[in-house]
């Protein structure tokens, strides 16, 4: 550790106490007897310490209540920090006590120095799982660069970037966060129930290194998270408690219960296969009956209850069912879409059915005007006497009759065909509401080619419909005006 070569540069004379390092401070306590500051040296040292970070030194003085603090930056201060020793060396019991070095961390632009990845993975995984995920809270919200001096290449989870800390480059780190997360936690929360706060937010993906971590410590403690979460992501019920224990339940076709306390208590032998299921139910397809399928399969290749350790083959078994399940919905798809194929062909002819209607009370009302106003030059021509006019008031009171009639016919034509076209709609909607339940609403749309059929179905029904009112306005009033030009001639 880079930190403790500060000390080596203080004093010779030294025992360790303890070191501890989290992503707020770093502390190394040890006991000492004797100082010999090399302050060149030991100034050089200190500028291994990150300029975003703060640092003191002091020294408790045995067998006193005094301490000798270095807690400000510079040669100067050193250089005084090491007078203020030689004064205690100088005394009978010299420089004896207990030296701790305190780190304070910044979290600027995002990024979050570790001095230490062997006590920073201690601190990571103590306590319980809820207790640890708060670490990481923690940490994800105050950075997402975490620089190390302990490793040379870059690594990243979808969460971190872990970064050497000389490294310069002149591309800036981006948040590693993918688009697609907020996508997969609103499909998870679909199919799954997560209670305890703020701990739903993560996916595997967020403690996924993109290669194996080269320090062993950590990539344990990432992998062991990346499994918790791909257990949480394709189990029923994951709750934390109080004390940050979690439990889990999968419902298959047995139930499966987990119990977790530490990260010591994760088996990860089957981490990679857990993490593969996840991937490939939230990657396309139905979300619902793929994890209804996944946590079947899985509860029936658990080893001896235990959900950490799974059969060899799982994840073939999962798509092999998944591939017959499609298969069976592909031949029931088939029959709907037939039976939508037949309907949307009988709401066409439903669509000539009302225009026909319509046609029908045209014929019936305009023939029988003709054929009145046939009937009466017939009976004029064959008749005896050829004296009068051809309409006499009484003929003529009996055609402004037929015509009225015939009106009375038109606006109840015009109520009939509105009536149906209302209940054309109805149909139409209700009869494509019916299968939302079976089939997606783009396939629904595609089906149906975005309504575009019924659309031109009613447009026809309008468009006929003027025709029909045009003709029998025009006909009503060509047989008035010639029958009217004719009774008057005839005078």
């Amino acid at each position: 550790m880079i930190l403790s070569e500060i000390v080596e540069a203080i004093t010779t004379s030294r025992v360790h106490l303890d070191t501890k390092e989290t992503d707020r401070e770093a502390v190394l306590r040890y006991r000492v007897n004797g100082v010999a500051i090399n302050c060149a040296e030991v100034f050089s040292r200190l500028q291994m310490i990150h300029a975003r970070d703060n640092y003191s030194i002091s020294i408790a003085h045995e067998g006193t209540d005094q301490n000798t603090v270095l807690s400000e930056k510079g040669m100067d201060a050193l250089l005084e920090f090491n007078e203020r020793l030689q004064l205690w060396s100088e005394t009978d019991d010299g420089v004896v006590g207990v030296l701790t070095l305190r780190i304070t961390k910044a979290a600027i632009k995002k990024s979050v120095t570790i001095y230490s990845l062997d006590y920073f993975s201690i601190y990571l995984k103590e306590g319980a799982v809820g207790e640890v995920l708060r670490k990481i809270n923690s940490i994800s919200n105050a950075a997402y660069i975490i620089e190390c001096q302990e490793i040379s290449e870059t690594y990243r989870t979808g969460l971190f970037v872990f970064k050497p800390l000389s490294l310069e480059t002149s591309v800036p780190v981006t948040n590693p966060e993918v688009a697609s997360k907020a996508r997969r936690i609103e499909q998870r929360d679909k199919v799954c129930s997560i209670y305890g706060g703020a701990r739903d937010l993560y996916l595997p993906n967020d403690f996924k290194f993109d290669r194996v971590f080269c320090h062993k410590l950590i990539q344990d403690v990432f992998q062991k998270l990346e499994l918790l979460y791909s257990l949480i992501s394709l189990s029923d019920i994951s709750k934390f408690e109080v004390d940050g224990t979690l439990s889990i339940v999968m419902k298959g076709y047995s139930n499966v219960k987990l119990e977790i306390k530490t990260l010591a208590d994760i088996d990860v032998s089957s981490a990679t296969d857990f993490f593969e299921i996840f991937e490939w139910a939230y990657t396309d397809g139905n979300i619902v009956d793929k994890i209804g399928i996944s946590r079947n399969i899985i509860s029936i290749h658990v080893v001896d209850d235990n959900l950490f350790r799974l059969k060899a083959g799982c994840i073939e078994s999962i798509t092999s069912n998944y591939i017959i399940y499609l298969k069976d919905n592909l031949k029931q798809y088939v029959e709907v879409k037939n039976k939508l194929s037949d309907q949307i062909q009988k709401t066409s002819e439903k669509a000539a059915e009302v225009v026909k209607s319509i046609n029908t009370y045209l014929r019936a009302s305009i023939f029988s005007v003709y054929s009145f106003v046939f009937t009466v030059f017939l009976v004029r021509t064959i008749g005896k006497s050829d004296v009068g006019p051809i309409f006499s008031n009484a003929t003529y009171s009996i055609f402004i009759l037929f015509v009225l009639v015939s009106i009375l016919i038109l606006i109840y034509a015009l109520s009939e065909t509105n009536a149906e076209i209302r209940r054309f709609k109805n149909m139409y909607s209700s009869f494509r509401g019916r299968y939302t339940d079976l089939i997606t609403k783009e396939d629904l749309n595609r089906i149906f080619s975005n309504d575009k059929d019924f659309d031109r179905d009613l447009k026809y029904i309008r468009k006929s419909r003027k025709k029909v009112v045009c003709l029998w306005v025009m006909s009503l009033l060509v047989i008035f005006v010639i029958i009217t030009f004719v009774k008057i001639k005839s005078y």
